[in-house]
């Protein structure tokens, strides 16, 4: 779904960023514990939203966090972000599908 949604904003003249906080690592959980900790230092930060959408104006800077299910849960974490974007005027929306994330940038008032 994720790559769905990039593909439509991109094709809509919207740019977007992908922010790999939920990537699945690979090796034993040592291995693993040791990357997440190394990717933390680098500025990996636990529930920051999976895109980040720049409109074609001065400002225009949105994010999306993408749940595969209608029923998804944020985290605390997730919310503490949502918050945070809101707080500062930036947008943001929880989607589970395209026909979502395209409903979501329209009602930023980014699209006709």
């Amino acid at each position: 779904m994720q790559r769905g949604v990039i593909e439509l904003l991109e094709t809509l003249g919207l740019r977007v960023a992908a922010v790999p906080n939920g990537a699945m690592l690979a090796g034993n959980a040592a291995s693993r514990a040791r990357l997440m900790k190394a990717l933390k230092k680098d500025g990996l930060r636990p529930g920051f939203p999976d895109l980040i959408v720049m409109g074609r104006k001065p400002g225009q800077i949105g994010v999306l966090e993408c749940k595969r299910e209608k029923d998804g849960r944020l985290s605390v974490e997730q919310k503490e972000w949502r918050d945070f974007f809101i707080e500062v005027g930036h947008p943001w929306a929880c989607v589970t599908s395209v026909d979502e994330a395209l409903a979501a940038i329209k009602s930023w008032g980014w699209l006709a």
